[in-house]
């Protein structure tokens, strides 16, 4: 008895981070199962909201348990480091396969990915019709009723188009299928980064940032978001462009880009002054739009210009200089057009700055406009901010972690159906005050990640 007793304190010491691990995966677990599966969540927000903080309590437990900035990789076991990681991949991968056969959670795109690739495997350019149109009457398919907008005609680019296109060809144009084609991309951006933080030699545990962040499973694994796609071309564009592998980072950027147009941004940042590079983009965009160019190009950016024009949900600083524009007899298109020079503006201003850096401060620049561009955003869907996701492994900031959470709010709109104003504006002014107070603290200092083995700080 006496050696029981003498063995568990010291067992503990070797392995507390694993055990720490295992116990909060198998309480995350439990409550995808018992909460996320449950079909009544489709029906009462505050019990998903209820469900999400949960997770969200028991990822920032974990997260700060094993993902300390005291935490210094050259001290970790080599060995106790891959029991680790192979503890903390396998959780992930088990808390995706969990939620990925359940209906989607308070959102409907998916619906649209399967009608998209519907019609494109029919032959028809999804870009000349709205899933409404008379003529495609006979294409209906059993979801018709469950997709949003059919009066507007698709919004995604090309890269995208042939993603829907493949996903209906494999897996047979049903809900599973397409979720197994964004899950597919999810596991590799979890992989992608394992490989950028071995490539930087930090501490693989900065890995759980986005391998067990709630927001980031709920988007892709239940939602079945296409945007795990073009992030993962970006998280392989930013280990391609820290291996010095310039051409096939600037080809996997410009499939990024024509996957969704977030990363138009850093395009500045990553190809520089780049001859090569610009035309890489320039000339990848030509190529997948090349098969829709039967119609006229006004016709193609039909969809996307309804958006620009017309949408607006969740927005946080952007409500202020819409509002501002109000004053002035302005239009919320005016106010979106300012904003995207002033984004536009300040890329290149970045873009020459980071001339004369490193490589990890480039990268932390991308981190900078990509999380600016999205805080800003006239519209601010919880999906977008799983874009900052894979930034924060590398770049730890506790603002935008926790704005993970916060933005989950913006599902009260599925309670009335209207934005509950009250709650957004508690949403960003938590996350800046917040991002103030990290500002301000005493340990504000950045620091690089370098392959001189620096460690990673948490900053805002």
């Amino acid at each position: 008895m006496k050696t029981i007793i003498q063995f568990h304190p010291s067992y503990w010491q070797r392995h507390k981070k694993q055990l720490c691990l295992v116990l909060f995966g198998i309480i995350s677990e439990l409550i995808y199962l018992l909460f996320l599966r449950n079909p009544e969540i489709q029906k009462n927000v505050y019990y998903f909201l209820m469900a999400q903080t949960g997770l969200f309590a028991v990822f920032f437990l974990a997260s700060w348990s094993i993902a300390r900035k005291d935490n210094d990789p050259e001290t970790i076991n080599p060995e106790k480091n891959r029991f680790l990681l192979v503890i903390l991949v396998f959780m992930a991968l088990l808390f995706r396969l969990s939620i990925l056969d359940t209906l989607p959670i308070f959102d409907d795109d998916i619906w649209r990915y399967l009608w998209d690739g519907l019609v494109g495997s029919k032959g028809i350019n999804p870009y000349a019709f709205e899933p409404g149109h008379p003529s495609l009457i006979d294409l209906r398919p059993s979801y018709f009723d469950k997709i949003g907008f059919k009066h507007i005609p698709t919004i995604y680019p090309p890269v995208a188009q042939i993603f829907f296109q493949w996903v209906n060809f494999m897996g047979g144009g049903t809900l599973l299928g397409m979720k197994i084609g964004v899950f597919i991309f999810d596991v590799g951006t979890i992989f992608i980064l394992w490989s950028i933080l071995a490539h930087l030699k930090m501490d693989p545990a900065f890995l759980i940032f986005y391998a067990w962040n709630p927001l980031v499973i709920k988007e892709f694994a239940n939602s079945g978001h296409m945007d795990s796609l073009p992030i993962f071309m970006l998280s392989l564009a930013v280990l391609l462009f820290l291996k010095n592998k310039k051409i096939p980072c600037y080809l996997v950027l410009s499939l990024s880009v024509w996957s969704k147009f977030f990363p138009i941004f850093i395009a500045p940042i990553l190809l520089g002054v780049s001859l090569a590079g610009w035309l890489t983009l320039i000339l990848t965009g030509l190529f997948f739009y090349l098969p829709f160019l039967d119609l006229p190009i006004e016709s193609i950016f039909q969809g996307l210009s309804t958006y620009h024009q017309y949408w607006r949900f969740n927005p946080g600083p952007f409500d202020l200089l819409y509002y501002c524009f109000n004053l002035f007899s302005g239009s919320i298109t005016s106010a979106k057009y300012l904003l995207y020079i002033t984004l536009t503006g300040l890329s290149i201003f970045l873009a020459i700055k980071s001339a004369y850096k490193n490589q990890i401060q480039k990268i932390y620049y991308c981190f900078w406009i990509i999380a600016t561009v999205i805080i800003t955003s006239p519209v601010v869907d919880p999906w977008y901010v799983c874009w900052v996701v894979p930034f924060l492994v590398i770049f730890s900031s506790p603002p935008w972690l926790s704005f993970c959470w916060l933005v989950n709010l913006s599902y009260l709109f599925w309670v009335q159906n209207q934005d509950m104003i009250a709650w957004r504006y508690g949403e960003y002014a938590l996350f800046f005050l917040l991002f103030l107070c990290c500002h301000y603290s005493r340990n504000r200092k950045i620091s690089y990640p370098s392959n001189s083995r620096d460690k990673v700080i948490f900053r805002n």
